[in-house]
């Protein structure tokens, strides 16, 4: 995790341990206790964020657009999760219609576009798009 995410888990912790009513000296010790321990819980990701960048810029920010079989094997990926979205009575009913091939374009491009190929996505933003059909993190983890 990086510094960013140890603050938030922190920071709830701390709120937690206020609502329990542990007192004020006791959480400035468990907040220093627990910041003794940033630096080993936060140097693997910098480490392995920073040998990331490394192998991008060498290699290029397609390695795995490539390493999933490029077009075809995005494409057939989202073709896989279609059939299995279709058979899915807890979703399903969001991808009925002519609108599913315009969805499966959509999400193919924001797919291939995100894992570094040569699709551009134009459309709109995912909690855009599921607000306008009100889809719930629910539906999204069963999507998923």
């Amino acid at each position: 995790i990086t510094d960013y995410h140890f603050d938030v888990i922190l920071n709830v912790f701390m709120n937690v341990a206020k609502e329990m009513g542990v007192t004020g000296e006791t959480m400035m010790d468990v907040q220093v206790i627990l910041n003794r321990s940033r630096a080993d819980i936060t140097t693997g990701c910098t480490v392995r964020m920073e040998l990331s960048k490394k192998k991008n810029a060498q290699d290029g920010m397609d390695q795995l657009f490539q390493r999933l079989g490029g077009l075809d094997g995005v494409m057939a990926m989202v073709d896989r999760l279609y059939e299995c979205v279709g058979v899915d009575k807890r979703v399903s009913n969001f991808f009925e219609g002519a609108k599913t091939q315009a969805i499966k374009r959509s999400v193919t491009d924001f797919l291939i576009m995100t894992l570094g190929g040569p699709a551009e996505y134009r459309g709109r933003s995912i909690e855009d798009s599921h607000a306008v059909i009100q889809i719930t993190d629910y539906h999204f983890d069963c999507y998923m």
